[in-house]
């Protein structure tokens, strides 16, 4: 009687390839790029949405100023500078809307009168009667180099010119933000406000 004899199947384990590793490490990297992409796309949106939601509110709060004032806030030292992020801004105008929104001093603001005060950080009880924003957000202010901004969802100062200025476009005011744009961080001119290239990724009332 014959007898069938199968060969045993060999127990050493079979490796990878080079190049079924070099697919698997190609696909990885695809998904991580892919991950990323999204999670950078999203944080832009976020940013994106919170300075529209803030500059609603400045809104509000810079037409409730004019109510009670007759005029829209202008800054004391419009070409202000201060750094944030690593690069330098243009600032005069975050610093005017924080005092003219929160209350918290008046320096910042161009007052008829000359001089004011400096903002401290809290609302003293003869400061209640200037609050025209109530519950600010700590995400849309910051102190920095002993000064408080109004900063949007970049963590970049709010940009403004007041109406009247040679470089306004509005009859009352200018407010923006430079948003992503990383480039044109100190344009404010009339030319630059009107130049759809120059402004494309800026956030803005005109």
């Amino acid at each position: 009687m014959n007898t069938m004899y199968i060969q045993p199947t060999s127990l050493r384990a079979r490796g990878f390839t080079l190049i079924e590793l070099m697919v698997v490490v190609v696909i990885m990297a695809l998904l991580a790029a892919l991950t990323m992409g999204a999670y950078q796309y999203a944080q832009t949106a976020a940013a994106r949405n919170r300075t529209h939601a803030t500059m609603a509110a400045l809104e509000g709060g810079l037409e409730r100023y004019n109510s009670d004032f007759g005029e829209y806030p202008a800054p004391s030292n419009p070409t202000r500078t201060d750094e944030f992020n690593g690069k330098t801004y243009i600032a005069g105008g975050a610093a005017m809307l924080y005092q003219a929104m929160s209350g918290d001093g008046t320096n910042a603001i161009d007052l008829a009168t000359g001089g004011g005060v400096g903002s401290n950080g809290r609302i003293e009880d003869d400061e209640d009667a200037n609050v025209k924003m109530t519950d600010i957000p700590a995400q849309i202010w910051m102190q920095q180099n002993g000064s408080y901004y109004m900063i949007d969802g970049f963590r970049k100062p709010f940009q403004y010119t007041k109406g009247g200025d040679p470089n306004a476009v509005n009859p009352t005011y200018d407010l923006w933000s430079y948003g992503q744009d990383e480039t044109n961080t100190r344009l404010s001119s009339i030319d630059a406000k009107s130049n759809p290239t120059t402004s494309a990724k800026w956030i803005k009332n005109w």
